[in-house]
């Protein structure tokens, strides 16, 4: 059986990476297939004896708290949603609730997954993500010269065509590309450097804003982590002051891009959650209610009651409109909402760094990066509603915090 455990999830990875290539076939639903499975593991697993125990050995303080201010964020949303009354659709309540504690109990449910996972499984993934890493920046070398089909000739960004391989989108290209820097890096690599090297061409090749500030905050925290001990804290203050300051400006320059034009609808998601958000202070509007698809498809009176309803019946914005995150979060649930969201984020971290106890450094160090990009993301996408972030859950708990094997691969 745990072998069986161990070939599936070497298998998913490699289903992780490539799904979105243009000749691999698609299939729906995967996200809320695991979400169903691991809230089905932890509900079973309370119900024994030996699942309790499941917890008590695999779930520290910050995971058990995960699960307390999850209870929390779904009180809020039913008080939102009862007192507002903007939505009343049992399916689009329902629905948008599996959205919300997705990414979480996916998180939660990988650790007890992985309590038979601890040997080898890391050491399992690399040389595959190693393989498809080469592959991919291979092929980003050769598009300099000549053009071998894997740019988008069709887009021109700082006068360059945007370096896409066989993905159908450069975002799950760099999301790709930082899932397998992810187990690459998290151990002691003879040429760590090269693998770097190559990640980091391969990312800015796409020419995506969120791909530049992954790359700026890697080699900024790796600097700072690695020397946190020598540097003085002025120097560390300094430091930290530069990267909040990039951060800032890149997240004003995006929010200026979203704001500028009114009319578009990730703009006027934005404006309208903050207007939202003051009106049903401070729990929201409630769940399905507002800048997601489920709240549109099932008539949320948001749309109309905000004056914003004629902007989305123009179903061309239907595919990419509503791929928006945070406006959603303030927008629905409120200051209140968002504040628990922001806080279960933060115990996520203090559950990496409680499991890994400091006893490998770079599996830390890359566990934050991969929150640090998924946090990028959702600046500019629903991450933590779709596949990208779930799958991203698994690496972080079953790969990473559920791995003891931290040998040079």
């Amino acid at each position: 059986m745990v072998k069986i455990q161990k070939y599936f999830f070497i298998l998913f990875y490699i289903y992780i990476v490539t799904h979105d290539m243009v000749f691999f076939p698609k299939i729906s639903y995967v996200d809320d297939m695991i979400f169903f499975v691991a809230f089905l593991t932890i509900i079973l697993s309370a119900l024994t004896p030996s699942g309790r125990t499941k917890f008590y050995q695999l779930w520290d303080k910050a995971d058990r708290q995960i699960m307390i201010f999850l209870a929390l964020y779904l009180i809020v949303g039913l008080l939102s949603t009862t007192i507002s009354q903007q939505q009343q659709n049992i399916i689009a309540i329902l629905t948008d609730i599996e959205y919300q504690i997705k990414f979480f109990i996916i998180f939660l449910g990988g650790l007890l997954w992985s309590k038979d996972l601890k040997n080898g499984l890391l050491r399992d993934i690399i040389p595959i993500a190693k393989i498809l890493l080469v592959l991919i920046t291979l092929g980003g070398f050769l598009s300099i010269f000549m053009n071998i089909g894997l740019s988008d000739m069709s887009q021109i960004r700082y006068g360059l065509n945007p370096y896409v391989f066989l993905y159908s989108s450069y975002t799950y290209l760099v999301l790709a590309v930082v899932y397998m820097m992810v187990p690459i890096l998290a151990v002691n690599q003879k040429h760590k450097l090269y693998w770097e090297i190559g990640a980091t061409f391969v990312l800015l090749s796409t020419l995506r804003s969120k791909a530049f500030m992954f790359v700026i905050c890697y080699f900024l925290f790796q600097y700072i982590w690695k020397n946190r001990n020598k540097i003085s804290r002025g120097v560390l203050n300094t430091g930290m002051l530069i990267a909040g300051s990039i951060s800032i400006a890149a997240v004003y320059n995006m929010l200026t891009y979203y704001f500028e034009d009114p009319n578009l609808p990730r703009s006027s998601f934005y404006s309208t959650g903050i207007r939202i958000a003051q009106e049903y202070f401070p729990f929201g509007s409630g769940f399905g209610s507002f800048a997601n698809a489920t709240s549109y498809k099932y008539g949320s009176l948001v749309y109309q009651n905000f004056g914003i309803q004629a902007l989305y019946d123009n179903l061309q914005w239907y595919a990419w409109g509503f791929d928006i995150f945070w406006p959603n979060i303030y927008g629905q649930f409120g200051v209140i909402g968002l504040l628990i969201y922001l806080y279960m984020l933060i115990l996520i971290i203090k559950s990496l760094l409680s499991k890994l106890n400091h006893s490998n450094e770079r599996k830390i160090f890359m566990g934050l990066m991969l929150i640090t990009y998924l946090i990028i993301a959702s600046l500019a996408e629903a991450v933590f509603f779709n596949f990208s972030a779930c799958s991203g859950a698994l690496i972080l708990s079953v790969y990473i915090m559920g791995n003891s094997d931290d040998k040079n691969i």
